[in-house]
């Protein structure tokens, strides 16, 4: 969260700097790469907890029930997806009782870099 908070960070000031702030659909130039770390931690982070909950599965469970630890995986992983988008929808009913909302339709003025 932190390295996608300083990457939201970078893309505001850039923004600022090219006056995008007021147009909700611009094209910001900013380079690709600064979303890299943190897909780069994400995606490493899934892969090594996916391999040691498979491992987990198939060395502590009885030889019938790993699918079922298979399939218990894919839910923790959708759940997760859930409870992000119930915060996200929290912090939207929250922010909107004020003037300056997190999350708009405009992404340059949502100030997601107080969501990170």
């Amino acid at each position: 969260m932190v390295v996608s908070g300083f990457a939201e960070t970078k893309r505001i000031g850039v923004c600022i700097q090219h006056n995008l702030m007021e147009n909700p659909k611009p094209y910001v130039p900013i380079s690709i790469w600064w979303l890299l770390p943190h897909y780069v931690i994400s995606g490493t982070s899934d892969a090594l907890t996916v391999i040691e909950f498979q491992e987990l599965y198939y060395n502590q469970m009885q030889e019938g029930m790993r699918s079922l630890g298979a399939a218990a995986l894919s839910v923790i992983f959708e759940l997760r997806s859930f409870v992000n988008n119930e915060i996200i929808v929290i912090l939207v009913a929250i922010s909107s009782r004020f003037e300056d909302k997190w999350m708009q339709n405009n992404l340059n003025k949502a100030n997601l870099h107080h969501f990170y």
